[in-house]
């Protein structure tokens, strides 16, 4: 007996056209019409995958609470994880081919860190939050911002693969199978040779001040938590003497 196929296969068929639709079963057509209007909350996630990072943004920023006070670990952890995650990000922001394209780039991004793993810039993000939350001395919170990036991006790339598949095809699914989703494989660092450049370092660079423009958010947190520190005190002191 012939094993189901999965709604990745079923829709290549259809949209490819390579066999005629009545070949395909219709309790195949229908289980992929049920996951197309499951992957419609996944696609709502995709589109607001930037926003929904804001909150720990924000929650970096504000919170006071727990911190760990001038600890040179944790901060020094939390420039390399910031460094890492930004550097991840650029790189894969010059063979992405869409966002900062190179002259004769187009299609689907398989070279440089898209070799390795196939969500590279999820990656970079999750590893610069992280580092954001403990350059702001809230290390503790590290794991929650872990899981609710694995919890945005797992949901973003289900809608992301499926429209993937039905713009490329088999192309991607041929990427699909030979390169992991989230952990790097070690044979995809023979990176396949592109035949367009990858866009230049300074073009990405440019493209990407906005990452490192948050490494100000610790320093501007620092000074308000101290002038609202010093401010009380001198009030409390002024309250005393009166």
């Amino acid at each position: 007996m012939a094993l189901r196929r999965t709604r990745v296969e079923v829709e290549d068929q259809l949209a490819s056209g390579d066999r005629p639709c009545d070949c395909v079963s219709s309790d195949e057509v229908a289980a992929s019409e049920r996951c197309g209007h499951v992957s419609r909350f996944a696609a709502a996630v995709f589109k607001l995958r930037g926003l929904l990072m804001v909150p720990v943004v924000a929650f970096a920023f504000l919170y006071t609470g727990w911190e760990w006070e001038y600890e040179p670990g944790v901060l020094s952890l939390g420039l390399l994880l910031f460094a890492a995650g930004l550097c991840i990000r650029c790189w894969s922001q010059r063979h992405l081919k869409y966002r900062v394209r190179s002259e004769g780039a187009r299609g689907l991004a398989t070279t440089g860190p898209f070799a390795c793993c196939r969500n590279p810039v999820y990656i970079g993000n999750v590893l610069l939050l992280a580092g954001l939350v403990m350059l702001c001395e809230l290390a503790w919170a590290v794991p929650l911002v872990v899981c609710w990036g694995a919890l945005v991006y797992t949901l973003a790339v289900r809608y992301e693969e499926f429209r993937l598949t039905k713009r490329f095809g088999g192309e991607y699914s041929c990427y699909r199978s030979r390169v992991r989703r989230w952990l790097p494989a070690v044979p995809g660092l023979r990176m396949v040779e592109s035949a367009a450049s990858p866009a230049s370092w300074s073009r990405v660079l440019g493209a990407e001040w906005q990452c490192a423009v948050l490494l100000a958010i610790p320093a501007v947190k620092e000074i308000l938590v101290e002038s609202s520190l010093h401010h009380l005190g001198s009030v409390w002191l002024i309250s005393i003497g009166s």
